[in-house]
């Protein structure tokens, strides 16, 4: 091939060329810097050194969905011998479809409803442009043969899935692949949350190119996940890869129990090592596991929440996931949330709900509180109980580095906000945070004689111009000036705090 003028450029400004690329969004949110395979294996037909470059940014992220071609796809990289040095990223979304709308009159109406929802009309619609170049909210409508067509798609693909776990093929090719990626560092594992779609082409994957819009319907399959998460791990353990960034969204608590498929010599409880090189641990945990019940809106089946909200609890008492995090010293961010479509909710004078659950962990199940992060800057908390002296010392101990912290759904069972908040800015208020939230339903009682229950929803607004609680909050507790004594939690500040009713909302379990 004749040299051209880009074979006499030096790489440093072909990077520089190629790293001007668009932030391309995957379906959870997270972005990442990419460029479509095929249009690398275009350029190698015009030039090899720029080809070569574009497949260094190409592969830096790979995301995969759970399906024979993309793990095909994903063991040709790691078997590569220049591509398998490029992934510095697994992002592994686990879509199993949903079985329960296997025949074809449950998927049609599944789709025509996710039809009707995403409409621009609809209440639910929140997208202000239409994935398509069609113009602004375009609507997208299949007709019944297009529905017909996505259907045999769709049991082709269901059949795919069920084949590869059968065979257990997910766990052999997943430990395999990390075992090949020399710079792997960065691993994510989330799982499907709801109907959707997703556009073709993808920024990356290089089997999506057509124009066609592909529907899938996922589900949590949340026990899936797990499995694919303990592979992915023991591939990293046996390749001795030092990860940095570990995430995983939507993962069924039983991630920290032994391992179901493989028995009890497997599990996280027996890869503490791993995690001595993490800089980055974001954790969000399922503590309901809904696909379990087998329910679809039609059925009649109890679901009994409360066991396994108790059981997520019984689970995290045993500790694994705080030993993980014990060992993980370098631990900069440290991004925990217990999450679940909690039932059952009581009402209290109006449109305020309030929770009447048990917390899914007890913060001192879940985190070292007396262990010290000398770089931790972020911490994320929600849907944990605790004390204000426990989360209080935690917090006041990394006040040197800490920049950033959330509490969200979090319960106080014995002790009182308003005075957490009082402390919390008595420590912080010239201290340079940059963020400082506390957001959701929050449950505590207050420290005087009287033990009132102090709930409230600091999503409710006030002020004028309107303002949301959780805002006002951030703002008490991070400035430096002056503050009045009272705040936005004093009692009667809020609708719920000191209200001699709102007790009989409370559900405290004293058990475990």
């Amino acid at each position: 091939m004749m040299a051209t003028a880009l074979d006499r450029l030096p790489t440093e400004i072909l990077s520089q060329i190629i790293g001007e690329l668009p932030v391309y969004s995957y379906d959870d949110g997270s972005e990442f810097k990419a460029i479509a395979m095929p249009h690398t294996r275009d350029l190698r037909l015009v030039n090899r050194a720029v080809s070569a470059v574009a497949s260094s940014f190409a592969l830096r992220t790979v995301p995969f969905v759970m399906g024979k071609r993309d793990f095909r796809l994903l063991e040709g990289i790691a078997n590569h011998e220049a591509n398998r040095h490029h992934v510095i990223q697994l992002m592994y979304h686990v879509r199993q479809l949903d079985p329960k709308i296997l025949s074809l009159e449950r998927y049609t109406t599944a789709i025509k409803t996710q039809m009707l929802m995403d409409s621009p009309d609809s209440p639910f619609c929140f997208r202000t442009e239409c994935p398509d170049q069609d113009g602004p909210q375009c609507k997208w409508v299949k007709s019944d043969d297009e529905i017909h067509e996505d259907y045999q798609q769709y049991l082709r693909i269901h059949q795919q899935q069920q084949d590869i776990l059968d065979k257990y093929h997910d766990y052999e090719v997943l430990r395999r692949v990390v075992a090949k990626l020399p710079r792997l560092r960065n691993l994510t594992v989330s799982s499907c949350q709801q109907l959707g779609y997703y556009q073709k082409p993808s920024p990356v994957l290089p089997w999506r190119t057509g124009r066609s819009r592909e529907v899938y319907l996922g589900r949590y399959d949340t026990r899936a996940a797990v499995r694919h998460l303990h592979a992915l791990l023991h591939g990293v353990q046996e390749a001795g890869t030092r990860l940095q960034h570990l995430s995983a969204s939507k993962i069924y608590f039983s991630l920290f129990e032994p391992d179901v498929f493989l028995g009890p010599r497997y599990g996280l409880h027996t890869i503490f090592n791993l995690f001595d090189n993490l800089t980055n641990f974001s954790f969000e945990v399922k503590a309901l596991d809904e696909c379990s019940s087998g329910r679809l809106e039609d059925d009649d089946q109890d679901y009994d929440e409360e066991s396994q909200i108790k059981l997520c609890r019984m689970t995290m008492a045993k500790g694994i996931l705080r030993r993980i995090l014990d060992n993980a010293p370098n631990l900069a961010t440290i991004d925990l949330r217990f999450t679940g479509d909690f039932e059952p909710m009581t009402y209290h004078d109006g449109p305020w709900r309030y929770p009447c659950f048990t917390a899914a962990a007890k913060l001192g199940h879940v985190l070292p509180l007396n262990r010290v992060y000398p770089h931790l800057h972020t911490i994320y908390l929600m849907n944990m109980e605790t004390e204000r002296q426990e989360i209080g010392r935690f917090l006041f101990r990394h006040k040197k580095t800490l920049k950033s912290f959330t509490l969200e759904d979090m319960v106080l069972k014995r002790t009182s906000w308003v005075q957490l908040i009082r402390d919390l800015r008595d420590k912080f208020h010239d201290a340079g945070l940059k963020r400082a939230e506390i957001r959701g339903l929050i449950r505590g009682v207050s420290e005087d004689e009287e033990h009132e229950a102090e709930i409230a929803d600091l999503g409710i607004v006030h002020g004028d111009p309107w303002e949301p609680t959780s805002s006002l909050l951030s703002k008490y507790i991070t400035s430096p000036e002056p503050q009045p004594k009272g705040h936005p939690l004093e009692p009667g500040y809020i609708y719920g705090f000191g209200d001699d009713d709102s007790e009989s909302s409370l559900s405290n379990d004293d058990s475990d």
